[in-house]
C-alpha cells in the first residue's frame, strides 16, 4: 500500500515474529481504539494523530486476525473465490479489463500476501484473447501480458487471437503471434480469427504440441501455390477441430484422431480423400458442397468408406441448389443417430435450397442406427420423399421446414399403418415436425395417419408393427388458409386428453 502511514502497517507487520507478540497485540489493539474514540470526540477525525491511530489499529487487527494463521494452500483458495463478476481465469484486453483489480489489491496487503500471489501460477490468466485493438499507441502492454503469461507457467492456457486490424502495422502483428508463439508449449486450445495463412507461410515447425486438444482457425485463404503446412501435424492430444479454409488438404493435421470436426470449405478439391482419414469422427459439421473434381473422383470407386464412430453429422450448404451427393455415395455412417441437413445461414429471409441428391435414400439405409433426421429447406418433391420414407426403418424423429414441395397427401397417406403392410415405412416413427410446409393436404388424411398409429395404454391390440406417436405438430405457411374443422378440432382433443401431443396450427 502506498498512504501516508503505510509505514506504521509495515512496522506492526514486522514485529509479529518477535515472541509473545500475540499476547501484548490484543491489549494494544483495545488501547489504540479507546484513543481513537477519545481524540475523535475532541479534535477533527481527519488530523494526522487520527489517521495514524487509524493505520495503527488497521495492523494490529489484521496482525491478530485468524486469516494470519492460515496456511497458504487455504489462503490461495480463498484469494481464488474473490470475485468481481468474471472469471479470474479469463484474461482479454488488459487496457480495458479489470479482471484481475481484485488480485492487484490482494497483492498491495502486505509483502507476504504480494509474494505469495506473484508464486501462485493459478492466480493468474490461463484463458488469453490477444488483440491489436487497444495496443496500437502502447505496444508495451504486451510486455505486461507476457509477464502475467509467465506468472501463470506451467498451467496449460487457452489462446485466442482476435481478428487482427489492417490499419495497424506488422510490427504490431508480428507482437501478437510472438506472445501466442513463445506460450505453444503450453497450449491446451488455440482460437485463431484471422487468416493464419502469410504466417504459416514462413512458420517453423514448432516441434510436438503435446497438450494441445482443440483449434479453431477463421477465413485461412490459401494460394494454388502454397505448400501444405505441418504446422499442427504433431498434436497427439488434438481431438476438436474447427477449420474454416479455402483448400481442405493445404493444412495438415492428425485427421485419424479427431473425434469432433467443423469444416468450411469442403467444396475445395481432394476433401472427401481427407475425410477418408477421419477414421475416429464421432461429431460432423460440413459447410459447402461437395465440387465437381470430388464427385468424378469417386465415380470410379465401388466399395463405400465407413467412418463407424460418427453419431452426429450436420451437413450445411453455400450455393443454391447445392448437394453433397458424392459423399451420400462414397460413405457409411453405421452409428449415425442425428442427422440434419439445412442451409448455411438459417435465419436469412431468403433460404437456400439443399439438393437432396439422387443417392441420398441409399444412404439412409446404409445409416442403420439413425434416430433423428432434420431437413431445412430442401427443394425435394413427394418421390424423392417418399423413397426417404422408405429408408428409414429405425428414425424416430422427422422434422420437414421450408421444404415447400413434397408434403401432400400422399406423404401422410404413407405413413398410415395398415395390418396388411408387411414393411411398413418409417416404423419407429414417434414424433413428425412439419413446419413452413404448403397446405397441401385433407385433415381426414391426416387424421387417419394419426389414428392408425396411436393406441391407448389400456387398448387391446394386436401387436403393431410400428410405434406408438409421442408428438405430432404441423404448421403450414402458404395459401390455402388453414381452417380447423370443428371435428378436426374435436378430435384433436380427445387424442390429446389421451395422452398424444398433438398441434396443427391454423392460419386464417
Amino acid at each position: 500500500m502506498h498512504w501516508p502511514n503505510s509505514h506504521i502497517f509495515y512496522d506492526i507487520l514486522a514485529q509479529t515474529a518477535s515472541p509473545g507478540f500475540a499476547i501484548h497485540a490484543q491489549s494494544q489493539l483495545e488501547e489504540a481504539e479507546q484513543q481513537l474514540t477519545q481524540m475523535t470526540a475532541q479534535t477533527d477525525p481527519l488530523c494526522q494523530a487520527s489517521q495514524q491511530l487509524v493505520a495503527r489499529i488497521a495492523a494490529l487487527k489484521y496482525a491478530v486476525s485468524p486469516i494470519r494463521k492460515l496456511p497458504a494452500d487455504i489462503l490461495l483458495e480463498i484469494f481464488s473465490r474473490v470475485e468481481d463478476g468474471h472469471d479470474w481465469s479469463r484474461f482479454h484486453h488488459l487496457s480495458t479489463n479489470a479482471h484481475f483489480r481484485h488480485v492487484f489489491r490482494l497483492a498491495s496487503v502486505c509483502s507476504y500476501w504480494r509474494q505469495l500471489l506473484l508464486t501462485a501460477p493459478r492466480m493468474w490468466p490461463t484463458t488469453v484473447a490477444l488483440q491489436t485493438s487497444g495496443f496500437i499507441s502502447f505496444p508495451q502492454h504486451f510486455d505486461v501480458v507476457n509477464t502475467l503469461l509467465q506468472r501463470s507457467n506451467p498451467y496449460l492456457l487457452n489462446i485466442t487471437v482476435d481478428g487482427l486490424r489492417r490499419d495497424v502495422g506488422t510490427y504490431l502483428h508480428s507482437l501478437v503471434i510472438s506472445i501466442a508463439m513463445n506460450v505453444a508449449h503450453r497450449w491446451r486450445s488455440l482460437r485463431m480469427e484471422f487468416d493464419f495463412v502469410p504466417f504459416l507461410r514462413h512458420a517453423q515447425t514448432p516441434g510436438p504440441l503435446i497438450h494441445l486438444t482443440e483449434i479453431s482457425l477463421h477465413g485461412m485463404d490459401w494460394n494454388e501455390t502454397d505448400q501444405p503446412s505441418a504446422f499442427f501435424l504433431d498434436a497427439p492430444k488434438l481431438t476438436r477441430v474447427l477449420l474454416r479454409t479455402s483448400n481442405t488438404t493445404k493444412l495438415l493435421l492428425p485427421w485419424s484422431q479427431l473425434t469432433k470436426l467443423h469444416l468450411e470449405g469442403v467444396e475445395s478439391p481432394g476433401f472427401l480423400a481427407v475425410l477418408e482419414q477421419c477414421i475416429s469422427v464421432v461429431n460432423l459439421h460440413l459447410v459447402g458442397y461437395i465440387c465437381d473434381e470430388d464427385a468424378i473422383a469417386t465415380s470410379a470407386l465401388s466399395a463405400t468408406v465407413s467412418l463407424v464412430y460418427l453419431t452426429h453429422l450436420q451437413l450445411s450448404v453455400t450455393e443454391d441448389h447445392c448437394t453433397f451427393d458424392p459423399l451420400f455415395r462414397h460413405f457409411t455412417f453405421p452409428s449415425l443417430i442425428n442427422l440434419n441437413l439445412n442451409p448455411a445461414d438459417a435465419l436469412a429471409d431468403d433460404l437456400l435450397e439443399f439438393e437432396i441428391g439422387d443417392f441420398f435414400p441409399s444412404f439412409l439405409a446404409r445409416c442403420s442406427a439413425l434416430r433423428n433426421l432434420t431437413i431445412l429447406s430442401s427443394n425435394m418433391n413427394e418421390t424423392a420423399l417418399d423413397d426417404i420414407l422408405r429408408n428409414i426403418p429405425s428414425l424416430t424423429s422427422l422434422t420437414l421446414s421450408a421444404c415447400f414441395n413434397c408434403v401432400d397427401d400422399a406423404f401422410f397417406e404413407r405413413l398410415t399403418y395398415r395390418a396388411t403392410d408387411l414393411v411398413p415405412p418409417a416404423p419407429c416413427l414417434q414424433r413428425l415436425h412439419l413446419e413452413s410446409v404448403t397446405d397441401r393436404y385433407s385433415q381426414d388424411v391426416v387424421l387417419a395417419m394419426v389414428r392408425s398409429r396411436w393406441w391407448t395404454d389400456d387398448t387391446l391390440l394386436p401387436t403393431p408393427r410400428v410405434a406408438r406417436w409421442e408428438r405430432i405438430y404441423i404448421c403450414g405457411c402458404f395459401p390455402p388458409e388453414v381452417v380447423l374443422s370443428d371435428a378436426f378440432r374435436a378430435a384433436m382433443a380427445e387424442l390429446c386428453s389421451e395422452g398424444l401431443v398433438f398441434e396443427v396450427k391454423e392460419r386464417r
